[in-house]
């Protein structure tokens, strides 16, 4: 994908990569980021907000546990105590007399039992075997014999020896405790049948206390019920509830002891929780709207969008700026740059901007100005290239004629048995046929060499024999190409200047070897040497520009001018004294392997 988008940016301008490489990489990464940080946060918020809907609901029913359980604990110790239900039995058989004080000793024991919860029981009403009843505080109204036909009743007969919770009430009851809410249990002792009378116990207490923990214990954006396994409602947070109805649409979808799932109720999504009571089979119903539960994310989420669309326009704004001003000096670069490929040379920009841009607008303008004295001294070193050219040419004459001249001389000696004459011809031929040479500039070091020799030889007879040559030429350095007639200047000077005064005993050394990838040739002799003047004036005039030189036919400064020309300032010419006495000249050449004219533009 990445490949495939680089692709696309092809050929479009830097103003258009900029603003997609922005949407890329800014703009819509941020977009993402802000989504899934927001669906993160989302998700942590819902979860939050079920464990502490569950926790509350957890919470609720284990107060409510415990309540049941104190009210169990009472209820089952006053119905399973001898005392009470002997006493109980005693006052359903005795006269006015003996009931009466019977009675004030059942209020003693009850008393002790419920001294801890007594405003809280209403009344406990003893059902006596076959008929009669018994009841403790209040009197409630109602037929026995109705009574006895109800199901909690049977219930109760059928598992005896267990306290029944049996939920609200809705009973007449003659009690001066202010009472908001009954609810009711029964017990069936079994265990002391035979010693008593006792058939079932009522409890009727007061229920306010669940309502309490109902209210305390929850949060005030959920609504709570408490609920028997019927739906009914026991206790609740909500004060306009109306006690008694059922929660119809909640109580079929809780299967589990606790859970949570979401649910519309009447067009609303919330969330359910529930918890079972315990042992009482109520269960603890907690529901929660999802507006609420999400209320901190909406506002997070706003706070987040806006902050996002801040940051976009934020970056949108600067990457304008930043576009506008980097892309505007670069198209002005760009179309002085198409001038310059038009050929006009003569055109500058004018840089402003950023460093970068400032930096770039001075180099190219740099350039410009570079490139016309680099154009300017092309011109000069190809015109100084053609002056020496014309200069080493001048001399010559027509080559077709002293050849057959010098091969006429050649035969006459070669008839007359004229050795040294025809030798002398012969040497002065081969090197006048080099020098007429039109096959290029360059020829190997050997057969420069070569050339060198039958010129000595010449010297030598014109001389007297008054010197002689000593070479050194490593192997390695014969092959080597070299500007032609390059040398012979050098041994010339040598010769008139150097050994020019000498009647006997004068050596030219001629070396020739590679070192640190150049050739050097190396041509001194034993003769008067140089002055100190004369080579003031050699470096004064190779340190001055070629367009200043003066080209004094093939002398050294020749030599060394043409070394340059063709090869650069790194190689040349070099004058020194000798240890041997005379003078010392040293070429630095480049190392050239073909006879190609394109390797010297290779090393220029």
């Amino acid at each position: 994908m990445k490949s495939a988008l680089f692709a696309r940016t092809k050929g479009m301008k830097l103003s258009t990569i900029l603003s997609i490489f922005i949407v890329f990489i800014v703009i819509i990464p941020i977009t993402i980021l802000s989504y899934v940080i927001l669906r993160m946060y989302r998700e942590d918020v819902i979860s939050q907000a079920t464990q502490g809907a569950m926790q509350s609901s957890q919470t609720v029913a284990y107060a409510t546990n415990q309540e049941i359980n104190k009210m169990v604990g009472i209820f089952a110790a006053i119905s399973m105590d001898p005392e009470v239900l002997t006493t109980a039995s005693t006052i359903h058989s005795t006269t006015s007399v003996e009931r009466q004080a019977n009675i004030g000793t059942m209020y003693k024991i009850l008393g002790r039992h419920t001294s801890s919860v007594f405003a809280d029981v209403l009344s406990i009403k003893f059902y006596f075997k076959g008929s009669g009843t018994y009841t403790y505080l209040s009197n409630i109204e109602g037929s026995d014999d109705t009574t006895r036909e109800m199901d909690w009743y049977k219930l109760a007969l059928t598992k005896q020896d267990h306290v029944h919770f049996l939920g609200k009430q809705q009973q007449e009851v003659h009690s001066e405790k202010l009472v908001t809410k009954m609810m009711a249990a029964s017990f069936s002792p079994s265990a002391f049948n035979i010693l008593s009378d006792v058939e079932v116990i009522y409890f009727l207490f007061n229920g306010s206390e669940f309502d309490n923990i109902v209210i305390q214990d929850t949060n005030q954006a959920s609504k709570v019920y408490l609920v028997d396994e019927k739906g009914t409602i026991i206790a609740s947070n909500q004060p306009k509830v109306k006690q008694g109805g059922g929660v119809e649409t909640i109580g079929l979808r809780m299967p589990a002891k606790e859970g949570h799932y979401f649910e519309d109720i009447n067009g609303v999504k919330a969330l359910v929780t529930y918890a079972d009571v315990g042992q009482a089979g109520w269960k603890i119903i907690n529901i929660m709207p999802y507006s609420k539960m999400i209320a901190n994310y909406e506002k997070v989420y706003h706070i987040i969008l806006l902050a996002a669309m801040l940051v976009i326009l934020s970056i949108g704004a600067v990457s304008i700026y930043f576009v506008h001003n980097v892309t505007r000096p670069i198209h002005r670069l760009m179309r002085q740059m198409s001038r310059v490929m038009e050929g006009n040379l003569s055109t500058n920009v004018y840089a402003k901007g950023s460093l970068e841009l400032l930096t770039l607008g001075h180099t190219f303008n740099h350039m410009i100005v570079r490139i016309n004295e680099l154009m300017k001294q092309h011109e000069e070193q190809e015109r100084a290239k053609r002056m020496a050219e014309f200069s080493a040419l001048q001399s010559q004459i027509n080559p077709h004629f002293l050849i057959n001249t010098l091969n006429a001389i050649k035969l006459m000696a070669l008839i007359s048995k004229a050795d040294n004459i025809q030798h002398m011809t012969h040497s002065l031929m081969r090197l006048l046929s080099s020098s007429f040479n039109r096959g290029g500039r360059l020829a190997r070091l050997s057969d420069e060499v070569d050339n060198l020799k039958h010129y000595l030889y010449i010297m030598e007879i014109r001389y007297g024999n008054k010197f002689e040559t000593v070479w050194d030429i490593e192997e390695q350095a014969e092959p080597l190409f070299v500007l032609k007639l390059l040398l012979q200047p050098i041994i010339e000077n040598s010769l008139i200047h150097g050994l020019s005064d000498m009647e006997h005993g004068g050596v030219i050394y001629i070396s020739a070897s590679v070192l640190d990838h150049k050739l050097l040739v190396c041509i001194e002799d034993n003769g008067v040497g140089v002055t100190g003047q004369a080579l003031e004036d050699y470096r004064r005039q190779t340190a001055e520009p070629l367009k200043d030189r003066t080209y004094n036919g093939m002398g050294i400064l020749n030599v060394h001018q043409r070394i340059q020309l063709h090869y650069g300032t790194a190689y040349g010419l070099a004058i020194e004294t000798s240890d041997k006495g005379g003078a010392k000249v040293l070429l630095t050449l480049p190392i050239l392997r073909h006879s190609d004219e394109a390797d010297e533009r290779k090393i220029g």
